[in-house]
């Protein structure tokens, strides 16, 4: 019982927190919980936990812990012979090499996290490995095609479940796609379809919609619309990957628009946030943007 009550409270720190995300009190839970499970010869439940804990490390853009978190994970889980103790390593590992710039690497523990979802009956998460395993990266390794096939895989199961709580998260990657691909008129309908669900008392869901929100406005030249969804996404600026994407993708904004002496303290908050930290991909983009200031 007390596994199960460690596990429950790391995922209220992990997503439920009104104003932030409690990464390091989630990460500090699922150790805990992955100890006592261990102790107790379950394996299956330690490999989870510890996967989760190496995912709480992701977001928090500590990758050293999320590095040794993965590896230790993946121990328990070859050990436990189990399916369900895999589905949580291969999620952290997709994440995290994503955010060290291994996005091969990335797409492979993707496609892992995918089909292991589908043979445990894990349907929830198999859509979750559509929208943040097999999508993003392959945004990012330029197989659009590809990406957008993985977000209709997502929302395939989506509709056969009647709608999950990751439907937003793979509408919100077609927008991106969709920009990319210059369908802006595509992306706003796209973004009204994400709205259908959409709580506005929910903080988080609050901030994820300014996030896809933004670059749709940005792209309509709707400037000040644009900049108020940034703004809203990026909230009071705690220290994580959702922060520091958003903060980016707002500084490039700026830059584009002309507006160097506005970007500044942006680009200087966000280097703040990721230098040293081993997330490669952030930090790459945003020495990009510091070239770009005069």
């Amino acid at each position: 019982m007390e596994i199960q009550a460690l596990d429950a409270l790391a995922w209220a720190d992990f997503w439920m927190t009104p104003d932030e995300a409690a990464y390091p009190e989630a990460h500090g839970k699922w150790e805990r919980a992955s100890a006592l499970a261990r102790s107790a010869g379950d394996l299956t439940l330690a490999a989870r936990a510890k996967g989760y804990a190496a995912l709480a490390a992701d977001f928090r853009l500590d990758m050293s812990a999320a590095d040794r978190g993965v590896d230790e994970a993946m121990a328990l889980a070859e050990a436990a012979g189990s399916m369900r103790a895999l589905v949580p390593v291969h999620t952290a590992a997709a994440r995290a090499r994503e955010l060290q710039g291994r996005p091969e690497e990335a797409l492979q523990h993707g496609r892992r996290w995918f089909d292991l979802a589908i043979q445990a009956g894990e349907r929830l998460d198999a859509v979750a490995a559509c929208a943040f395993g097999l999508s993003p990266p392959l945004r990012l390794l330029g197989r659009l095609d590809e990406a957008w096939a993985a977000t209709e895989d997502g929302l395939a199961i989506v509709r056969e479940m009647e709608g999950t709580a990751y439907e937003a998260a793979v509408r919100w990657e077609r927008v991106r796609l969709l920009l990319l691909w210059g369908r802006t008129d595509e992306a706003d309908e796209e973004l009204d379809r994400m709205g259908q669900n959409f709580d506005p008392s929910d903080e988080l869901m609050n901030r994820e919609w300014g996030s896809a929100e933004g670059p749709v406005r940005a792209a309509q030249e709707r400037d000040q619309e644009a900049e108020a969804q940034w703004r809203r996404a990026i909230g009071p600026g705690e220290r994580d990957w959702f922060v520091a994407e958003n903060l980016i993708a707002f500084g490039r904004f700026l830059l584009d628009r002309g507006r160097s002496e506005d970007a500044r303290p942006i680009v200087a908050q966000v280097w703040d946030i990721v230098e040293g930290t081993g997330a490669l991909l952030l930090e790459r983009q945003v020495e990009e943007l510091r070239a770009r200031l005069p």
